[in-house]
């Protein structure tokens, strides 16, 4: 059906003996970003979906959309005949002309002086073509130029197929760099292009071709910023860069990569540009946070490698990349590791065969000794080596089998191969000397566009199915001869009293990250993630067995201040049991000075944005075989050292080449999703750039992540600026975002707000409220203090008008930071009513624990959960109890709330809310009507005898947190006591406390009381034993 399909619409074809996943393999290698080996937090028990399964599953129209998926990706005429490209050109393609007609919309609302179009291959050569002619169509006078690899190759077509200029005036051959500005400038006016260099056009019907061709070296060259390219997209986080001139050999003869007259070719290693190169590295890294890279030169001489090894370390530059390489006799072990320490994950090296003679005949310039040798170095030296192999037109099958057995009798030196039938192409040696191959070239192909696969006879014994069968049975032996690793992350963010069970953001990016950034480690690396369950504690015991279970090799934990204690536990276990591991701790308890962790807990720590620092200690880490050594210098890493933890750089991350982890659907329905618009260190250390600059969505970034918080069907999503002074810009950001997501009339999120982390009266605000954009707006601001000033007093009135206006639109509320510093309890009373004037929902959130408030252990009270309320150095305990009354006296004349306004006890987005009820009934003031519980424990506090009893326990708060779990007042009567405990697994077991009784069967009874139980099942004794014993050893006096 599907090839019916795709010749009735004059796509590309199947070959008869091929299924569509061979074709896809074969022809577009296309790697479904989602095909991942498994989901961040999918269920256990369930087998994560994948690929074209999941579309079966979830779609039942899957096959008719993903027929128009592969007429997306394989869209191409009949056949490579320039005349099938131009009736493709002219009669189009339902699904590209879609993406085509947005572009060109845009195109005549701005247009340009002059369009250049990319033609990178055979395929791409039809869609360019259609692509222009849509351009004419309606900007007729448009000038247009192509260029890039087809181009070049096909300098010796262009007098056969003038048609082609029909599409384009003119096409450049080679490297444009240097002659693009005139040829530009020419075209715009309409001046001759004669005596240009590297331009073919169309003169009079016919083609003039180049006088002569310019080759242009690196140092000539600017080299591209890659802005405006989304990076976060594409699931191989690496850029593709040049470091060298050409090729240094440029003798093979069956090579597709050397052109005669267009591609340079230099003798003797320059490294002359070595330190550019190395400037280039470190500005990528800093503008779009990759530090990964494919070194995309023909063959890298050994010697310049070394050079440009040596400039990395010297530059302490964190980087990781892949290189194509050439085996030479100079290659040592020592050379060789320094290779590897400077971040080379892998060398591309052509082997092509066996056969000495074949070697000779093809002048690869080595024999396979040197082959030999060199792969036994740089397996010593830990460097992972993918070998290509060819088959060329006199190969047999035994001849093709016994290279295969080579590769199979070295799998502990390479690491994969890549195989292929020899191709003719347009421009090299062996097109221009077929006799020397001893091939014969077609006769017909003066019209035919595919340059690289030029017709010859004899062709091959072996078939390319063949060889494509061998590469992939090959490869996974030597992938299973490489073995596996284990990284676990573990989520501790979320405290014991949260309801949210959604994982933490910063994690999911992290994850995202690694899945992006680790893809030469995807087949070998197995990432397992541990999490609480929503409202249940974390048994340090459990985890770590469970964290041990998977025999890991990295764990990672996020960590909040209120798990902070339990993470370290959770940590030493580890270190205890498996010493080999590398602990790494994260997330917002990592902080400077540092001095609550311990080296003999963990290896390292991430400070700030974890996403690049956490993904390169993976990479720098496995690629080293495991030296700790060598994560020295990643950007917001701190290390252990004599004088304590060593922090040696810091690096702000840029949001918009971040992968989105909605994007690769690592979440599903969340409740609540909280997406930060921008991001700033808030700490402040006089050293960190972090704490300078801000990172920031872009609008069509922002966009994105609003879309796909629809199609993962988030029931809200809340958008969340940035700190005061970065408010303005972040409302802008915001209004381009969602005009975009309305103009798209479908994937919308059924419930959008905003969080301002600041007061504004912006009217683009408004703006988005009358057009139904946004159905929330949560203003947060520290307090209003009372003044005198008039300007002052009429800006607070104005924002607080402004807010009122909008009550009649959309739900708006204003939450009060309790605690704020340089706010006094008399500024938030005054706040309260301030705001109460206007009508105005308000709701109260207590500040994020700090390292200095570690140990307070001031409560008020609440049923379930218990809300913590921290100290301030502006607001004693007393006056937060005090605040915390005032506000909910006035909450409860004012009834109910905004679904967004709600107690958050952590200053983080994805963090859980406690219940708006909680807040109403959190409180101290026994003068009001207290629910039950706390009414209980009121009563039982004014009573001499019992006082003692809930003295001795240390319950006066309402309840003491135990090893088991904690231990909760539930109830009073006059005679008995009722407590209840909360074990960490979530179960509760009732336990009572009564005066002496004759004749009751009980636990335990002291000089004054009885003690008995609840038996359940599912609790054992020896749980609860400890449990017991405490009480009873606090009340023995009593």
């Amino acid at each position: 059906r599907l090839q019916d399909a795709s010749f009735a619409l004059g796509l590309g074809r199947l070959k008869p003996w091929e299924t569509i996943t061979e074709h896809l393999f074969l022809e577009r290698r296309y790697d479904n970003p989602l095909k991942y080996h498994g989901c961040a937090f999918a269920s256990r028990e369930k087998e994560p979906d994948h690929g074209l399964q999941a579309l079966s599953i979830k779609d039942p129209d899957w096959f008719s959309d993903f027929v128009e998926a592969c007429h997306y990706l394989l869209f191409r005429p009949r056949s490579t005949h320039i005349d099938e490209a131009i009736r493709f050109a002219r009669m189009g393609s339902p699904v590209l002309d879609r993406f085509y007609d947005d572009f060109v919309d845009e195109l005549v609302t701005s247009p340009p002086d002059f369009v250049g179009i990319s033609i990178w291959n055979t395929d791409a050569l039809a869609p360019a073509m259609r692509l222009s002619y849509k351009i004419r169509q309606r900007l007729p006078d448009m000038p247009i130029i192509a260029g890039n690899a087809w181009c070049s190759t096909a300098l010796s077509l262009f007098p056969t197929i003038p048609e082609i200029f029909d599409f384009f005036d003119a096409a450049v051959v080679g490297y444009a760099d240097k002659v693009i500005v005139e040829l530009v400038k020419r075209v715009i006016r309409r001046e001759s292009l004669e005596g240009l260099p590297n331009v073919v056009f169309r003169k009079d019907g016919l083609v003039v071709m180049p006088e002569r061709i310019e080759q242009v070296r690196l140092q000539e060259m600017l080299p591209p910023d890659f802005s405006g390219l989304r990076l976060d997209l594409y699931p191989d986080r690496r850029i593709g860069i040049r470091v060298y001139n050409g090729c240094p050999w440029g003798r093979c003869l069956f090579c597709h990569h050397v052109l005669q007259g267009i591609t340079v070719v230099q003798g003797d290693p320059d490294l002359g540009y070595i330190e550019e190169a190395l400037d280039y590295c470190a500005f990528l890294v800093r503008k779009h946070s990759i530090a990964r890279f494919y070194l995309g030169d023909h063959g890298l001489p050994w010697r310049f490698l070394v050079a440009f090894c040596e400039g990395v370390l010297r530059r302490n530059l964190k980087i990781r990349f892949e290189a194509m390489g050439r085996f030479d006799k100079d290659m040592s072990l020592e050379t060789a590791k320094l290779v590897r320490s400077a971040g080379c994950t892998g060398l591309y090296v052509g082997v092509e065969t066996t056969h000495e003679d074949v070697l000779r005949r093809m002048r690869k310039g080595f024999t396979l000794s040197v082959v030999e040798r060199a792969l036994e170095i740089l397996s010593k030296a830990g460097l992972k080596v993918c070998c290509f192999l060819m088959v060329f037109p006199w190969t047999r099958e035994e001849d093709f089998q016994k290279d295969i057995n080579w590769v199979l009798q070295r799998k502990a030196q390479i690491a994969y191969i890549t195989a292929q039938i020899f191709e003719l192409s347009r421009g090299t040696e062996a097109f221009l000397h077929p006799q020397v191959m001893g091939v014969n070239v077609a006769s017909n192909i003066s019209r035919d566009t595919d340059v690289w696969k030029v017709p010859y006879t004899p062709t091959p014994q072996v078939t390319e199915k063949q060889v494509k069968e061998v590469q992939r049975r090959v490869n996974e032996e030597l992938l299973e001869a490489q073995g596996k690793r284990n990284l676990v992350l573990v989520d501790f963010t979320l405290g014991a009293n949260d309801k949210n069970t959604d994982p933490d953001h910063g994690l999911l990016s992290i994850f995202s990250m690694l899945l992006c950034s680790l893809p030469e480690n995807s087949r070998q690396l197995a990432i397992h993630t541990v999490r609480r369950s929503g409202g249940t504690f974390m048994d340090e015991e459990k985890v770590s067995k469970e964290i041990l279970s998977f025999s890991p090799d990295i764990v990672a934990l996020s960590v909040k201040e209120q798990s902070l204690k339990t993470a370290k536990d959770v940590a030493r276990r580890i270190k205890e049991q498996n010493e080999r591991c590398l602990v790494v701790a994260g997330g917002q308890a990592v902080a400077p000075p540092f001095d609550r962790f311990s080296s003999r807990e963990f290896d390292c720590l991430v400070c700030g944005n974890g996403e690049l620092a956490f993904s390169e200690i993976v990479g720098h880490y496995f690629l080293s075989g495991g030296e700790r050594e060598s994560l020295s210098g990643i950007p917001n890493v701190a290390l252990p050292g004599a004088l304590g933890w060593r922090l040696q750089s810091t690096l702000p991350i840029n949001l918009n080449t971040i992968p989105s982890p909605l994007n690769l659907r690592l979440l599903q329905n969340p409740e609540n999703l909280f997406i930060a618009v921008s991001r700033r260190c808030i700490r402040g250390c006089p050293s960190c750039e972090c704490a300078r600059r801000v990172t920031r969505f872009s609008a069509e970034r922002l966009a994105l992540e609003i879309l796909n918080a629809g199609e993962i069907k988030a029931h809200k999503v809340c958008l969340v600026t940035g700190a005061k002074r970065d408010l303005d810009q972040d409302i802008k950001v915001i209004y381009r975002a969602l005009s975009t997501v309305f103009s798209r009339q479908k994937g919308i999120p059924e419930h959008i707000g905003i969080w301002l982390q600041g007061a504004s009266d912006s009217e683009l605000i408004r703006d988005m409220a009358k057009k139904g954009y946004v159905k929330e707006l949560v203003v947060e601001i520290g307090a209003v203090r009372e003044t005198r000033k008039p300007e002052e007093r009429s800006k607070h009135e104005r924002i607080a008008s402004f807010l009122s206006s909008l009550s009649s639109m959309i739900n708006v509320s204003v939450t009060l930071l309790l605690g704020a510093p340089g706010y006094g309890a008399e500024d938030f009373r005054y706040s309260v009513d301030f705001f109460d004037r206007y009508g105005i929902p308000i709701n109260m959130r207590l500040l994020r624990r700090t390292p200095a408030l570690a140990r307070s252990r001031d409560f008020i009270f609440a049923p379930e959960p218990w809300v913590h309320l921290e100290e301030s150095r502006a607001v004693s305990n007393e006056d937060l109890r005090s605040c915390a009354n005032y506000f909910i006296r006035k909450a409860r004349r004012k009834g109910a709330l905004s679904d967004f306004t709600t107690l958050m006890p952590e200053d983080v987005p994805f963090s859980s809310w406690i219940s708006t009820d909680a807040i109403l009934e959190a409180h101290e003031n026994f003068k009001e009507a207290l629910p039950e519980k706390l009414k209980g424990l009121a009563t039982c506090l004014e009573h001499g005898f019992w006082r003692k009893v809930v003295q001795a326990l240390g319950m006066e708060t309402g309840f003491v947190r135990l090893k088991a779990g904690d231990l909760r007042f539930d109830g009073f009567s006059s005679e008995q006591i009722t407590l209840t405990l909360v074990h960490k697994d979530g179960n509760t077991t009732r336990i009572w406390i009564a005066l002496l009784k004759q004749d009751r069967k009980v636990w335990k009874r002291t000089k004054s009381v009885d003690i008995w139980y609840e038996s359940k099942p599912s609790v054992t004794f020896e749980h609860l034993k400890p449990v017991l014993e405490y009480i009873a050893s606090k009340l023995q006096k009593v």
